[in-house]
């Protein structure tokens, strides 16, 4: 893995080779947040401190945490004189550096002729101080004693180099909640939980700290974990609890700033869209994604090869998770959606976004629950670490769920995958995530092969198929279809139709769990005559029905289902898809 230092190093070559718009995790932004992406090299520079797992370490490790380093530097210069005229924020001043070369940086603010001070921001990763470690990069700091120019007027200045510091911390991710979360709901899940809206502070001070948390409701207790053990709560906690639930407040500060019906005037909103992917992905995971990173999007590529989640497919085991390349697609049409001044469909989009942003976590809390049956105190930390930053939102689902959770996870828990997935499994539905987004754990030995009840689950498919009550009529034609007419025609068809209102009476087949899994081949016996599905899938809904319940229904559960639509006149090995509304029945004779 790469040290703090290098990592510094590639950011830098990074912001400086960055344009504007600049791919993050397969996300086109809109605009330019290269500093904020830069926050994971904070993240990085506490994990390496930590990682001493000693108490001057994890004083230096605090130190970041509290005080950052790596995003949003900015320089307080005083003036030999008062300003004579506004300056307006954004303003870009220059001047000389410690390296002898030219720096730049703008106003941080507005501020008023006769001002004697201002605050000044650097370009990203050139001035870094803050709390960071020995050797820091300074070069980039203007001298302590000079002049800066905005072109037209220039200013005396003098100031100190501890009049550096870092604006955006880790730290003040979780104690910004209350001044601009309170209205949002997740935010608000976990506040009902933990009883405050810093709970993150909270539990990360007190994992550093080997302590006991003072919320109102659910503490933890770190007391009795080893450093091995706070050193996981310290370093996941930052990034699945600060870093995650900022991401989402910025998601909802984006549509909260579009202007409905305003095209190509929404720099502001896709500003704060841009910044939530940032804080996502963050800049160590390189403009594709596949790279080394610290935050929630590395978490998911590492978790979907324990899943079986990786890839398009869900079936891959190598590249990017599945959950990331929905994500980048949802981040890119909601992009848009913002641009075009559609504000409450970039709404619904956000929503369906964030619902899957919790599925890398839910993965981690199963994987460290089974682990943590047998595991040593790392690796119930992990599965500490996990749990608290999803309990909030498993909470607001049921009460119950959460309190198992908690019960088996917290620190001194009992630590049992069965009865944690269980808990996770009977709210999937109200978090919006299915059993196939999470899937189930590999044996670390046998990919393929799952540690004993730790199988995935299915989302059952609940519409009506052939036969059944659930039927749809399509306005512009007239026709009217089953739930399981609607699964065979092809994914372009079934969308849309589904997008104009099939999805109201078919919403699991829409969803994409109401499919034909069956083998045309399977074969089943009764009354003394051997018969196909494929067979069996040609057959009238009243014939169908006597049938399935001959037999055919244990070979075949999707065609008995009606989800195995056959084509009239189709050749003989032809099941589904089809690619044209349903016809009238024709009726087919049984050999």
């Amino acid at each position: 893995m790469m040290n703090y230092y290098a990592r510094v190093g590639l950011a830098i070559l990074l912001s400086r080779a960055s344009a504007e718009y600049s791919p993050i995790g397969g996300y086109m932004t809109g605009t330019n947040v290269v500093d904020h992406g830069n926050i994971d090299l904070d993240q990085a520079a506490v994990e390496d401190c930590i990682g001493g797992k000693n108490a001057t370490s994890y004083e230096k490790g605090q130190a970041i945490y509290e005080n950052g380093g790596n995003s949003k530097s900015v320089a307080t210069v005083t003036f030999s004189a008062e300003t004579t005229s506004d300056i307006a924020k954004g303003t870009v001043f220059s001047g000389v550096g410690l390296g002898g070369g030219v720096v730049t940086a703008s106003a941080y603010d507005t501020y008023l002729a006769g001002s004697t001070s201002i605050v000044l921001k650097y370009a990203p990763t050139t001035c870094l101080i803050g709390a960071l470690p020995e050797p820091t990069v300074t070069d980039g700091c203007f001298i302590t004693d000079g002049a800066i120019t905005d072109g037209t007027n220039t200013l005396d200045y003098t100031y100190s180099l501890t009049d550096n510091k870092a604006k955006r911390t880790l730290k003040g991710f979780s104690t910004a909640v209350a001044s601009k979360m309170s209205g949002e709901k997740h935010a608000n899940y976990f506040k009902d939980y933990y009883g405050v809206y810093d709970y993150a502070d909270q539990i990360v001070t007190a994992a550093f700290q080997g302590g006991v948390t003072t919320m109102p409701s659910n503490n933890v207790d770190f007391s009795d974990v080893e450093f091995s053990g706070t050193e996981q709560n310290v370093k996941k906690g930052i990034a699945y609890m600060n870093v995650f639930m900022y991401a989402i407040h910025e998601f909802e500060a984006s549509v909260n700033k579009c202007v409905d019906g305003e095209a190509y005037d929404q720099e502001n909103a896709v500003h704060a869209w841009d910044e939530g992917v940032a804080f996502f992905v963050g800049n160590l995971a390189g403009k594709t994604g596949k790279d080394d990173g610290k935050l929630v999007w590395a978490l998911g590529n590492k978790r979907c090869k324990n899943f079986g989640t990786c890839g398009a497919s869900g079936t891959e085991i190598k590249g990017l998770a599945k959950v990331n390349l929905d994500l980048a697609t949802l981040w890119n049409r909601g992009r848009d959606e913002l641009n075009a001044g559609t504000c409450d469909v970039a709404t619904a989009t956000k929503d369906a976004m964030v619902d899957l942003m919790y599925i890398p976590l839910i993965q981690g809390t199963l994987k460290y629950a089974y682990k943590g049956e047998t595991g040593d105190a790392k690796t119930k930390a992990e599965g500490t670490a996990f749990a608290l930053a999803l309990l909030g939102r498993v909470n607001a689902a049921s009460a119950d769920a959460a309190s198992t959770i908690y019960t088996s996870m917290k620190p001194g828990g009992t630590f049992s995958g069965v009865d944690v997935k269980a808990a996770l499994e009977a709210v999937y539905d109200d978090m919006n995530i299915s059993c196939e987004d999470v899937g189930g754990l590999f044996e670390d030995a046998v990919l393929g092969t799952y540690y004993p009840g730790m199988e995935p689950c299915s989302t059952p498919c609940t519409d009506k198929g052939k036969g059944g009550m659930n039927k749809y009529t399509e306005l512009s034609t007239g026709l009217t279809m089953s739930c399981g007419e609607l699964a065979a025609f092809t994914p372009e068809l079934k969308a849309e139709f589904c997008t104009d209102g099939a999805s109201d009476v078919c919403p699991v087949t829409c969803a994409g769990f109401c499919s034909c899994t069956d083998e045309p081949s399977n074969e089943f016996t009764t009354q003394g005559k051997t018969r196909t599905c494929l067979k069996l899938a040609k057959f009238g809904t009243k014939r169908l029905r006597n049938f399935c319940k001959l037999g055919g229904g244990v070979a075949c559960p999707d065609t008995c289902r009606g989800f195995c639509k056959v084509l009239p006149f189709a050749p003989e090995d032809y099941v589904g898809p089809v690619t044209e509304p349903p016809r009238p029945p024709v009726a087919l004779d049984d050999d």
